[in-house]
């Protein structure tokens, strides 16, 4: 059977299918040297790992199955952003609970001495009920014999994935769980730390403070990666009627609808592209790994990275699209009371990228770039590149 896909989403289409070929030949295509890093291997099998989801909502979108596609993609999004960390990631958190006045001024003399242990303190803080935040870089390995500058950096959230456990559940649950030959209080104590694992570097707000200590994402950029997990995160969670949302009037679905396989390959594509240059960012840091054929497959992401600049994804420039929404929002503000301020109105190709409100739900954005418009408040017009009879009545 053919999938109207295919036609109507040609380029977007072969691009995820040459990229996830990419990302799941990524273990074969490391060329070690007389030394064999295992941590590369390991490395390059997460990237498969997000691979193989990532093909799995390619498989459900050209099913017409949006919803688990979009809850597929979900999962694949912080999956993403969680490898940026563990391929680049060189800070990471501590937090010291019950910190009072004359211990953290010995902390603080300390490190204005330079001992030992504070020397890969980056910046602390410490509130007012006695809780410190430090923010620290590190760790490193060498090997025996190694010089300093071949030393390794290990993120602590590569460290985690050994460490955390999804599966322990809380420390009041160990005592009606079946568990190891440990005492129920030892049990509880790992259930806690388990717990603070999770809470100081895997949820969702912990992955965004250290995306932005590592210097891997603005407070833009987090505002905007935001934007996506909450609209994916509707998919995974029941709580809302999301299928006039996908498939617009129609209601005879599951069925073919232009807009929301073009974002779910829109997203199939970014993120296999992030995925691909990241990893190729920690195989150039020591100790290094070549990467047969990185020139094409960088090719292949810098064209992927350009079929989906519509989306507008963190890291990209906003769409003309964009800049008539946000001209004609301050338009609005402008006119609303005084026709006379016209002359104040900003024109939609004067606005700076910076002033250029990010969207609040990409699949309605999507399918209103697919419509021409003209404000008659402001006189702007939209032309769209892509136009659609079906957009103004979905």
């Amino acid at each position: 059977m053919v999938w109207r896909g295919d036609d109507e989403h040609a380029v977007l289409v072969d691009s995820a299918f040459s990229l996830l070929d990419d990302l799941e030949g990524l273990p074969g295509r490391l060329l070690h040297g007389e030394v064999h890093h295992y941590i590369h291997t390991e490395l390059a099998d997460r990237a498969r790992s997000l691979a193989l989801h990532l093909s799995a909502a390619l498989t459900l979108t050209r099913q017409d199955y949006y919803e688990p596609a979009f809850a597929l993609l979900r999962t694949s999004l912080e999956h993403r952003l969680l490898d940026s960390l563990i391929f680049l990631g060189r800070r990471y958190v501590q937090v010291f609970k019950n910190v009072d006045e004359e211990q953290w001024k010995d902390w603080v003399t300390a490190r204005d001495r330079g001992e030992e242990w504070t020397r890969t303190i980056k910046e602390w803080t410490r509130t007012r009920k006695g809780e410190v935040k430090v923010i620290r870089e590190g760790p490193y390995a060498r090997a025996e014999g190694a010089e300093e500058q071949e030393q390794q950096a290990i993120a602590v959230h590569y460290l985690l994935l050994r460490e955390y456990s999804p599966f322990l559940g809380s420390p009041r649950e160990q005592t009606v769980l079946q568990g190891s030959f440990a005492t129920a209080e030892e049990r509880r104590e790992w259930a806690e730390r388990n717990r603070f694992l999770y809470e100081t570097y895997l949820r969702w707000r912990s992955l965004k403070e250290s995306l932005q200590y590592n210097g891997l994402a603005t407070d833009e950029q987090l505002e905007q990666y935001g934007v996506h997990y909450r609209f994916l995160s509707a998919f995974v969670h029941p709580f809302t009627d999301i299928l006039s949302l996908i498939y617009g009037r129609n209601r005879s679905w599951p069925t073919y609808d232009h807009y929301a396989s073009e974002l779910a390959l829109l997203y199939i594509n970014m993120l296999a592209a992030r995925e691909l240059i990241d990893f190729a960012r920690m195989a150039a840091n020591p100790p290094s790994v070549p990467i047969s054929g990185w020139p094409e497959i960088h090719n292949r992401c810098g064209l992927g990275d350009r079929f989906c600049r519509h989306l507008w994804f963190p890291g990209q420039s906003p769409h003309s699209y964009d800049r008539w929404v946000t001209a004609n929002h301050h338009g609005f503000e402008i006119l609303r009371d005084d026709f006379s301020r016209r002359g104040e109105v900003i024109r939609p190709d004067a606005l700076e990228d910076t002033e250029v409100r990010y969207y609040s739900n990409p699949l309605q954005r999507l399918v209103a770039m697919h419509a021409s418009a003209h404000e008659i408040i402001t006189g702007f017009v939209y032309q769209s590149p892509w136009p659609r009879d079906d957009a103004q009545f979905r």
